[in-house]
């Protein structure tokens, strides 16, 4: 059996420009290790291969969960290789090619993982440079695993980019490509790149595609560098726009609109998880209630009428009612009141505008008219109503009793934001990271 660095070469298991991977044994133990054969360091440097071999020993010094163990690196016959776990549950890719997606909160968790390994990297001083879901594998148990850090680049050749870019032919995983990169701007890769990078590959758990494609390698990298990516909605309308706003901040431009580091991007992936399990939390203790109580509990969660569609949540209505309460010199009232505190510049009839808009969305006894609401909500939010103007907003922005226009509703909501309508600010950074109404601002979005 043929034998590198004293590791038997059990079989092959992939290959390509830049070098072959077998899956091995090593006999001392008999564990299953993966074998890489790094062909394109027959033509390095002494500079490059010194510097493979200082970022081997910074890699194998690293310890997180979510990164592959270096566990052996050397050279054979003239030729680097690498020595790592073998992990048995395949790649991101493998699954996505399968038209598998992951479920929003598997891939929040994802998120999570590979940003915190990309942070503990980044400490370390090293650098990806390409993170993508082939190199996202996952071990027996599910645990997410970044593999394949710099190494590999470290030994190609100078010009290599260019090489590729001029050959007019898809080589690799276009798409994951940060615009630095794709313009060859080497000197500016960065933590910001890999940033960039894993944004792109957490796009592409939910999506089930990168954030660009394209016929040619150039046709990808003209999107990447002058494209604003699809929206994430658009394709899973189940994906929530704070999720889709956290993600899609990654895919700026430039590094400096993207999250100032990995880290900052795990932490917002983090408030997302935390938020959707308190929200079960809730729905649970909601359940027992009803089923304590019979139907007083039902009816009464029934008549908050549109719920997260339109109307503003009890969470969102306290909120907002103390903004409005501040506004008005003194503190807000209690939650039952919440509709009936008249916004600080709203007269006695913006308000009754504003309460019919609210009976004729919610129905009532009789059916709902969303044409007569809308109206109701405009006449309000003309007369300063800070409510009525973010739920004119959402109504253009649903096309609900007004034909559907986002640049109207990006109007509104800024509206009701300057007047600090939590709700507004939420679904006004949606409009800018999704470029509707609005030019596309991650910054804002923010």
């Amino acid at each position: 059996m043929e034998r590198v660095g004293g590791y038997e070469l059990v079989r092959l298991l992939g290959q390509g420009g830049m070098g072959t991977v077998y899956e091995g044994r090593d006999p001392r133990n008999g564990e299953r290790v993966a074998v890489k054969l790094l062909v394109s360091g027959r033509e390095a440097s002494a500079a490059q291969r010194t510097r493979f071999r200082r970022e081997a020993r910074a890699l194998a010094r690293l310890e997180h969960r979510a990164l592959a163990r270096l566990l052996d690196a050397g050279e054979e016959r003239g030729l680097p290789y690498l020595v790592l776990p073998f992990y048995e549950g395949g790649s991101l890719e493998e699954r996505l090619a399968r038209g598998e997606v992951l479920a929003v909160e598997e891939a929040v968790r994802l998120g999570v993982e590979l940003a915190e390994a990309l942070e503990a990297a980044h400490g370390a001083g090293l650098l990806h440079r390409d993170v993508k879901p082939a190199n996202v594998l996952f071990a027996a148990d599910g645990q997410p695993v970044l593999t394949d850090f710099g190494l590999v680049k470290a030994l190609a050749r100078a010009g290599e980019t260019e090489r590729l870019t001029r050959s007019g032919t898809l080589q690799g995983t276009p798409g994951y490509w940060a615009p630095e990169q794709a313009r060859g701007e080497l000197t500016k890769v960065g933590p910001g790149t890999d940033v960039y990078g894993l944004g792109a590959t957490l796009y592409a758990a939910l999506a089930g595609r990168p954030p660009f494609e394209g016929e040619s390698l150039v046709e990808v990298l003209r999107k990447t560098v002058e494209a604003n990516p699809p929206s994430l909605r658009s394709t899973r309308p189940d994906i929530p726009r704070a999720l889709e706003r956290v993600v899609l901040r990654c895919l700026g431009k430039e590094a400096s609109a993207r999250w100032p580091s990995a880290g900052e991007f795990a932490k917002a992936l983090r408030g997302i998880l935390e938020g959707a399990v308190a929200g079960k939390r809730f729905f649970l203790a909601s359940r027992a209630l009803v089923l304590a109580g019979g139907t007083t509990v039902s009816f009464a969660f029934l008549a908050l009428g549109l719920g997260y569609a339109l109307l503003p949540s009890a969470k969102e209505a306290r909120s907002e009612a103390a903004v409005a309460g501040k506004a008005q010199g003194g503190p807000a009232r209690a939650l039952g009141d919440v509709d009936r505190i008249r916004p600080e510049g709203a007269d006695r009839d913006a308000e009754a505008l504003y309460q019919r808009g609210l009976r004729c969305a919610r129905g009532g006894r009789g059916e709902r008219d969303w044409r007569e609401a809308a109206r109701c909500f405009r006449k309000a939010a003309e007369q300063g109503h800070a409510q009525a103007m973010s739920l004119l907003g959402s109504c253009y922005e649903q096309g609900r009793g007004v034909p559907r226009d986002w640049s109207k509703a990006a109007f509104w909501y800024r509206r009701a934001a300057e007047l600090g309508i939590p709700r507004a600010m939420n679904d006004l950074g949606a409009c800018y990271s999704q470029g509707r109404g609005v030019e596309q601002d991650f910054a804002q979005a923010a």
